[in-house]
């Protein structure tokens, strides 16, 4: 381990601050421009609005979606998948979220053309907001949907359908005189033609899988229809309204869809386009600033990458390399449970360590590796159970198998269960007894005997010394290994003792230093294994008419040492205690659960 956080030369005193000469890992690394990272991009302009006729019995054109830009999965109009941007870490990048246009209000004889969406902008990629639907004819000759990302539909008076921008949309549908109004056109597809009393659907959107799931965008509003309203286009859309009774749908916020056409039987107000959105997808070992102005948010690490999603707002985002970290473990799984019959105990949970020393005799492992701001998945292994005794001697059970643990690319195998005096205990980070095998680097062997020790992360099970006279035992756990990760010498991963005989003459033998459990004589419970420290559930006896139950194996745990000036996040199902300090270290005991941690 480097204490000193990575960078190789003499330690020095940790600096949160830059000063001469005396710079930290993070400040080097914020410091460094001219490093490129690769950025996916979604950029869709804000829907526009659909419009509302003003002439007897009229149908206003459903919004145009806003134009939709893609460099995952699809991406707008015909044009092809576009290619991401290689941008500058710490040098700012303009960003905008383009607005949806707004519905039009008013009572019969009232009506105009909708309000087109507004632009989306990121750096040099721009998405024109969709057209508004037409309406709003009479004598004025503005039946005419607007153009946009996506072109407005016609209303049903002397209209002409908005026109599309290339490569980001489809063109609105045509409305049919003196009855129904055209659907706005989608990032997917053309807006619908009305068909007499029917409204024209709004064109389809597209879908991206851009933001981890597959979501469609940048649907067609639908058009107002004389008896049949027009469908809204997929992307959540609005649907037109229908004469005399309203209900124009608006497009759904951050999909850039459009909104449906309204019409002139009744007050009621065409649908509003909905705004638009930037979903930015780049290397998880970066991370994004969003600057003031701009709402939006980064998530959490997966497959590789970050992604930023924008929602409102104008600003500047920027990138930063993250910074290398050194993280130290200790990672025990779960012990096994002791068995019960002329039984064995249960192994200890794998111990794997880079502090002090490691399980199974071996060599002490090296730190990781790690990276801010990228998530490591850990889950902590429970003890397994001992088995159940019953009322005749005759019957036996061995218990269950400790469950692994594993913090990034380090695995603990769980502890073996207990053998019978029928049958051989199980492999494990530790065997169970007996003839249980441990795994190298992790836990030594159980006994070779009845009544023999689960083995210890330190040592093998101990055998049993049974005798007539008495003066015996069953055979001791093995011993498990200490470790000063927090500062202070704890010893963890003790095996499991084995049974006393039936007799009760002879006691059963002692856990594993480590948390093993003790085994038990006469018809006594065998011990359970330590909480947290990974140790054997004790054997347990029996008389000639009952049996007692095996213990159960101690649960696992991890713990994580690393440098101070950084800040362990503990995600959602783990259980950890409060962060300790050591020196220049700070540590974190993860008890139970499992899910995900990351440092900053």
């Amino acid at each position: 381990m480097r204490p000193n956080g990575g960078i190789i030369g003499a330690k020095r005193k940790t600096t949160t601050s830059l000063a001469s000469g005396l710079w930290g890992l993070r400040e080097q690394q914020q410091a460094q421009t001219g490093m490129d990272v690769t950025v996916d991009y979604l950029v869709i302009g804000g829907g526009g609005g659909g419009g509302r006729e003003n002439y007897n019995s009229g149908s206003g054109g459903g919004g145009g979606a806003g134009g939709m830009r893609c460099t995952v999965t699809a991406t707008g109009g015909s044009g092809s998948l576009e290619t991401p941007l290689s941008l500058v870490t710490n040098t700012p990048y303009y960003v905008e979220i383009g607005s949806g246009g707004l519905g039009i209000s008013g009572g019969t004889g009232t009506g105009s053309q909708g309000n087109s969406g507004g632009n989306t902008i990121f750096h040099t990629i721009t998405s024109i907001g969709g057209g508004g639907g037409g309406g709003g004819s009479g004598s004025s000759g503005k039946g005419i949907g607007k153009n946009g990302g996506s072109g407005g539909g016609a209303s049903s008076f002397n209209g002409a359908a908005g026109i599309e921008t290339a490569f980001q949309g489809y063109p609105g549908g045509i409305g049919v005189n003196f009855q129904s109004a055209g659907g706005g056109g989608g990032a997917g597809g053309s807006g619908g033609a009305a068909a007499t009393t029917t409204g024209g659907a709004g064109g389809n959107g597209v879908a991206s899988s851009i933001s981890g799931s597959s979501v469609t965008y940048a649907g067609g509003g639908g058009g107002s229809g004389l008896n049949t309203r027009g469908a809204a286009g997929t992307g959540s859309a609005g649907q037109g309204a229908l004469y005399n009774n309203g209900g124009a749908g608006s497009g759904a916020a951050n999909t850039g869809s459009g909104g449906g056409g309204g019409e002139n039987g009744t007050s009621n107000t065409s649908g509003a386009g909905g705004s638009g959105v930037v979903i930015l997808r780049y290397p998880d070992t970066y991370t994004i600033t969003i600057g003031a102005g701009l709402t939006g948010t980064e998530s959490a690490a997966s497959g590789g990458y970050k992604r930023a999603t924008i929602t409102a707002g104008t600003g500047y985002v920027s990138w930063s390399p993250n910074s290398t970290i050194f993280v130290d473990y200790l990672v025990v799984a779960g012990g096994g449970g002791g068995a019960v019959n002329s039984a064995g105990g249960g192994g200890a949970g794998g111990l794997r360590s880079t502090v002090t020393a490691t399980g199974g005799g071996g060599s002490l492992e090296s730190a990781l590796k790690l990276t801010t701001g990228v998530t490591y998945p850990i889950v902590v292994g429970g003890g397994g159970s001992g088995g159940t005794g019953a009322t005749s001697s005759g019957q036996t059970s061995s218990g269950t198998r400790g469950s692994h643990s594993s913090f990034s690319t380090i695995a603990s195998l769980g502890g073996g269960y207990g053998g019978l005096y029928t049958g051989a205990g199980q492999n494990g980070g530790s065997g169970g007894s007996k003839n249980g095998l441990g795994t190298s680097g992790q836990g030594f062997d159980g006994s070779t005997q009845d009544y023999g020790g689960g083995g210890g992360a330190g040592a093998a099970g101990g055998t049993q010394t049974i005798n007539i006279s008495g003066t015996g035992a069953g055979g001791a756990g093995g011993a498990g290994v200490a470790t000063s990760i927090t500062g202070s010498s704890v010893t963890y991963g003790g095996g499991g003792g084995g049974s006393g005989d039936s007799r009760g003459t002879n006691p059963g033998g002692a856990g594993g230093s480590g948390g093993g459990g003790s085994g038990s004589s006469s018809s006594a419970n065998g011990g359970n294994g330590s909480t947290n420290l990974g140790g054997g559930g004790g054997a347990a006896s029996f008389t000639s008419t009952t049996q007692g139950n095996g213990g159960s194996g101690g649960s696992g745990v991890v713990i994580l040492r690393y440098p101070s000036a950084y800040t362990i996040t503990v995600g959602a199902g783990l259980t950890a205690d409060a962060t300790g300090t050591d020196g220049a270290f700070s540590y974190k005991r993860i008890t139970a659960g499992s899910g995900n941690v990351s440092w900053a």
